[in-house]
């Protein structure tokens, strides 16, 4: 959950702000997820702490152990001190002495005698001092290890740990050999060619009959050396995809239909041997091969199409092998070199007369990743495991395939829009799919496609709109998620919808405002913060009863004011001289002080609002206090009846909340209530 707030949180800053956004927005996102985990924790140690209060309150006194004398536990006190003192001089030989001198524990789970209760409760009623601390004993030699050898250091992470297996376990000889091999050949084959030492015709041949060869040999040598035989196989299958590459892209020998044709041949083949002898490192290895074969054979001006076209054909085995096995180290590599050579392209060489042979290509890798995630999961689920969603494949591809799908549109207008609405679409399509077909079985999986499908279409708003129209719509969809969040009982959707309000506030703040040219308060910067002000205080209102998320709603209660004050404030000054604006702040002032009456006439069971109108007579009583001091007519023109229009508001408002016997009077005199919540 961590890592979709991240990528949701750098969606919303690339709208935003660009590139910086992108790296803000995932920092945020991230720690917003880390407060958000950290904040169940803390809840369900709480309910495990009151569970095990109440465990203890129900018990008797009879079934509480007798204490023993206090002689017991100092005398126990006195003997461990001893005991430490005795172990001081050889630390590692004593310390075995007293580990194999404690009784074990009876496997049929006899009780202690009572008189050994009774000693132990008085011992942890008056625990001793602590021991010395003492170095542990080394660990013992195993049998089949020379001494002196000490285990090599664990790896730093999941990939490393693989790859130090793949490098230190089974046939190392055998391995690194294939890997040698294959160097080799590509090396050798671009010698060949430089120093023309045989015809090219038989270069080739001679170098795919090696490649076949090799494939014979491991298929008969499959049930004596198994090992053996994949990783000979693996190589003979990279051997194949460098040969028909070198052939097509370095000499041009082979017509292009054909040479797809056969390296589809030798990805079916590949697959076809994985499957049959359930051979991940076959299938590891010929993959690898495959998307190595452009690097070492390639040349610098060769054609995008020939080398996205082969990509796509070896993705297209992982897809086959995926609908049989979940091979999630298979799925990663496909991923990373198809994605990274992809973006090293498209930076280094994409330009934009090439969009129509370079689009259909990332839309064919993206739709081939999500439908391996699908697989995965659902060959997962049939094995029973939990653990049945490659974050990888679900999160990497639009993260990574949207930042190149920007820099393939860019020249175009709207084009980030209406990608990221589409995008959007797909995911909701597919969430809905999923929970249609499969139900809730797919849960998680489904829930990833959903948030990532609302966070596209919201992010399509930013660049198909200007900051004001992009935070309403934000502000107002953020109030929604939270409400769902609240109604599923799910913590998820309330944080992003939190996460949107603070998006709505960034994106009317970064676009210029578009003040008034008739009419004030009736510009979309006011119409704006509105929306803000509004969202704000609906979801102030919808968390109020959460006890954890209590302050939460005090701090939306007032960005609601600060909005809503703010933005009617900047909006009349820059509509009106700085003289003028006192009279039409009265009248606005007033207008918000019936609202937040109505307001707290509605929600009395909402104490926070009786502090809110206290806002608007603060703000009254400071504005009469200026008219005063600095307006030589005070009651002339406007004013004349602002001030009756404002009193009489103010007198019916206490008048009223009187009436609803609430001592508050709408002023937020009675502090302590509000302190209570």
């Amino acid at each position: 959950m961590t890592g979709l707030f991240a990528v949701l949180g750098a969606l919303m800053g690339l709208g935003v702000a660009g590139f910086a956004g992108l790296v803000g927005g995932a920092v945020t996102g991230f720690l917003l997820g880390r407060v958000a985990k950290l904040a169940d924790q803390i809840r369900a140690l709480r309910e495990d702490q009151q569970w095990l209060r109440a465990q203890l309150a129900s018990r008797s006194p009879e079934q509480a152990p007798e204490q023993a004398p206090e002689q017991t536990a100092e005398q126990m006190a006195e003997q461990t001190a001893e005991q430490t003192a005795e172990l001081a001089p050889d630390a590692a030989f004593n310390a075995a002495r007293v580990l194999e001198d404690q009784p074990a524990q009876d496997s049929a789970g006899e009780v202690a005698p009572p008189e050994v209760r009774a000693t132990s409760s008085a011992f942890y009623a008056n625990p001793p001092p602590q021991p010395v601390d003492l170095p542990s004993p080394p660990p013992a030699q195993t049998a089949d290890a020379p001494l002196g050898w000490q285990a090599p250091p664990k790896a730093q992470n999941h990939f490393a740990a693989q790859a130090y297996r793949f490098l230190t376990e089974g046939n190392v000889v055998a391995k690194i050999g294939v890997i040698v091999l294959f160097f080799g050949v590509a090396f050798l084959l671009k010698y060949a060619a430089e120093q023309a030492i045989f015809p090219i015709q038989m270069r080739l041949a001679l170098v795919g009959v090696g490649g076949v060869v090799l494939l014979g040999l491991g298929w008969f040598l499959r049930q004596r050396h198994t090992e053996y035989a994949l990783i000979v196989q693996g190589g003979g299958i990279g051997v194949l995809y460098l040969t028909l590459f070198a052939a097509f892209r370095l000499y041009h020998l082979v017509p292009a239909g054909l040479t797809l044709g056969l390296m589809l041949g030798v990805v079916a083949a590949a697959a076809l041997l994985a499957l049959v002898q359930n051979a991940k490192s076959l299938a590891i290895l010929g993959i690898t091969g495959g998307f190595l074969a452009p690097i070492l054979a390639g040349s610098p001006t060769g054609s995008h199409v020939d080398l996205f076209s082969y990509y796509l054909i070896l993705d297209l085995s992982i897809v086959l092998i995926a609908w049989r096995k979940a091979w999630r180290a298979l799925n990663l590599i496909a991923f990373i070199f198809t994605f990274v050579i992809g973006t090293l392209w498209g930076v280094l060489r994409y330009r934009p007369e090439w969009f129509a042979t370079t689009e259909p290509f990332l839309i064919g890798f993206y739709l081939i990743f999500l439908a391996t995630a699908i697989l995965f999961a659902r060959q997962q689920m049939a094995a029973g495991q939990r653990d049945y969603v490659q974050s990888t494949l679900v999160f990497g591809p639009p993260l990574v395939g949207f930042g190149l799908q920007a820099l393939l549109v860019q020249h175009f207008d709207y084009g980030l829009a209406w990608s990221a609405f589409l995008l959007g679409l797909l995911y909701l399509l597919l969430a809905i799919g999923l929970k249609w077909v499969q139900g809730l079985r797919y849960r998680t999986l489904n829930e990833a496609f959903l948030a990532l499908g609302i966070g596209f279409v919201t992010l399509a708003v930013p660049f198909a709109f200007d900051g004001q129209w992009t935070a309403t719509t934000w502000a107002l969809e953020g109030a929604a998620m939270l409400w769902v969040g609240l109604r599923q009982n799910k913590r998820a959707p309330v944080w992003l919808g939190l996460l949107l309000q603070l998006g709505a506030g960034v994106a009317v703040g970064d676009s210029p405002p578009s003040f008034p040219a008739t009419w004030p308060l009736v510009d979309g910067f006011f119409m704006s913060a509105v929306a803000i002000a509004g969202a704000g205080m609906i979801c102030a209102y919808l968390l109020r009863t959460l006890q954890p998320m209590r302050g939460v709603a005090r701090v939306l209660v007032g960005w609601s004011a600060l909005w809503w004050y703010g933005a009617g404030l900047v909006d009349l000054l820059d509509f009106y001289d700085s003289m003028a604006t006192v009279n039409p702040l009265i009248l606005f002032v007033t207008f918000s002080l019936i609202l937040l009456l109505a307001l707290r006439l509605m929600w009395r069971d909402w104490r926070v609002l009786a502090y809110a109108p206290g806002v608007s007579l603060g703000l009254l009583w400071l504005l009469g206090v200026f008219s005063l001091l600095f307006l030589p007519r005070t009651l002339i023109g406007t004013a004349f009846w602002a001030w009756p229009l404002a009193f009489a508001v103010v007198f019916a408002g206490v008048r009223g909340l009187e009436r609803g016997n609430n001592p508050v009077a709408g002023a937020g005199m009675d502090t302590a209530s509000v302190t209570r919540q």
